[in-house]
């Protein structure tokens, strides 16, 4: 370690043993509060560590402070050419698990203790002393479990309960945010931080280590069942509301939201291991689901897209419940889709499934309108096998009954999706989105003295459906969730 001030100008550097290099005034003082003694006790601890976990026979560590912040600007390692695994990717597993701040160190190694008459004599290293912490390699375990879970980075996001996305192993998960509930994660019979539960789990689970989670308020020798919603979730409620159909029909759940770039077979894998009882999929990944699944319903078949994932026994059921979620929040707010003439905007996903769902719930006839003809053109032919001559490309030129709005226009920006001749022309307007929950189309539909419909209804009722294969809730008992 070498000491030096904020001129960069180095005081010194000694040498331990003509091997471990170090700063001049590296073990003066006996506050472990200055990271001159402690951080060279973490560096010496990190170094042991790295070569007892076979990463390399050689190790140096070199870690830089700045005046006034508790992390260290900088941790770099030298191996010598002795490393068995990428130099960069270690590197990245000591900065994930030694947070090596002042205070970690202390805890870490235990240095509130009178250990200096000790150190004053025969040196601090090479000693397997109970009270020199530094020369344990009690850590060596993790560091090979963690770098091989590298082998997974950026596939595995969470979502904080203020809906940002968090590194795993260094955001709060708390599982029942909502209500200010404790979890505590078992970890081989003993209790782990909640910090890093998310870093815990995965790291376990890629190793078949087993993992159980206890919700304050549940039978302490029950273990919760674990759902998780996996895909783009920046700005969904579906946790929340998951939550709070779990805690208002007794089951003993939690519910995970999960940003996962990639679909792999280590998903599966880890999934299995976890115990998860069944998942949420949103976009990008409704269709790159699909191989993953050993079987599909119907719907999903047809659309070739992916919402919810029912686990038993490691089998893999695939279902699509976004369709008769809109019909049935259709009906719940006093509109029958069955004979009634339907304009839908957009021609992505959620226009499939919702085209889908209204020709099966009896709509005489259903246009789809969209900025590029052909993409409305192929999804108007898409279902004229079980529906012919009931759909096609174009909008209507005189009054019809209802409008529905897929795209995303309106969620980020105050713009219509269509025409304003379009939107006097409906009887009714719905749209998909709900948040905002009122969108420049409801807005101007509202003022006209159209009813509308926006997509909150509709969620909550497509996690109805997607409970359906274990217990069905009320409406109003997931409405009661906070969407924050």
């Amino acid at each position: 370690m070498g000491d030096a001030g904020l001129t960069g100008r180095k005081i010194i550097v000694d040498t331990y043993g003509g091997m471990g290099r170090h700063g001049g005034g590296a073990f003066s003082g006996k506050d472990p509060s200055k990271v001159d003694r402690s951080a060279a006790y973490a560096a010496r601890y990190i170094a042991k560590n790295i070569v007892a976990a076979g990463l390399a026979k050689e190790c140096e560590i070199q870690i830089s402070y700045a005046i006034g912040v508790s992390r260290p600007v900088s941790v770099s390692n030298n191996t010598f050419g002795t490393e068995t695994v990428d130099t960069a990717k270690l590197e990245k597993v000591v900065m994930e698990l030694f947070p090596l701040s002042p205070s970690w160190i202390i805890q870490k190694l235990d240095l509130r203790r009178p250990i200096y008459r000790k150190t004053a004599a025969y040196g601090h290293f090479g000693r397997p002393l109970p009270e020199f912490t530094w020369e344990k390699t009690d850590s060596a375990d993790e560091l090979r479990r963690a770098f091989n879970y590298l082998l997974t980075e950026g596939k595995f996001k969470v979502i904080n309960k203020y809906g940002l996305h968090a590194r795993a192993s260094t955001c709060l998960v708390n599982l029942c945010a909502e209500y200010d509930e404790e979890v505590t994660v078992i970890l081989n019979g003993i209790e782990a931080d909640a910090k890093s539960i998310l870093d815990l789990l995965m790291l376990e689970a890629v190793n078949g280590t087993e993992v159980n989670i206890r919700v304050s308020g549940g039978s302490p020798e029950s273990e919760a069942h674990i759902m998780r919603a996996i895909g783009d979730l920046f700005a969904r409620v579906s946790p929340a509301m998951q939550t709070a159909a779990f805690r208002s029909s007794g089951l003993n759940a939690v519910y995970l939201p999960f940003h996962i770039q990639q679909i792999t077979p280590e998903l599966k894998t880890a999934f299995n291991l976890l115990g998860v009882k069944g998942f949420n999929v949103t976009v990008p990944h409704k269709e790159n689901i699909i191989p993953l699944l050993d079987t599909i319903d119907e719907q999903a078949r047809f659309l070739r897209s992916v919402n919810t994932v029912k686990i038993e026994n490691g089998h893999w059921s695939g279902y699509s419940t976004d369709g008769n979620g809109f019909i049935l929040s259709l009906e719940e707010a006093g509109f029958s889709v069955n004979g009634k003439s339907v304009q839908v905007l957009g021609a992505g996903g959620s226009a499939s499934a919702v085209c889908f769902a209204l020709l099966k719930a009896g709509a005489a006839h259903v246009k789809i309108l969209n900025r590029t003809p052909a993409k409305a053109k192929k999804l108007a032919e898409k279902p004229a096998e079980f529906f012919p001559e009931k759909c096609s490309e174009g909008f209507y030129q005189g009054k019809y009954d209802l409008l529905v709005n897929t795209t995303s226009a309106g969620m980020t920006e105050d713009i219509l999706p269509c025409p304003e001749d379009l939107i006097y022309n409906a009887e009714f307007i719905a749209d998909i989105i709900y948040r905002p929950s009122r969108t420049k189309l409801l807005q101007t539909a509202e003022h006209a003295g159209i009813p509308v419909m926006n997509g909150l209804g509709c969620c909550y009722i497509r996690a109805r459906l997607r409970l359906k294969y274990g217990q069905v809730f009320l409406l109003r008992q997931m409405i009661c969730a906070p969407c924050c």
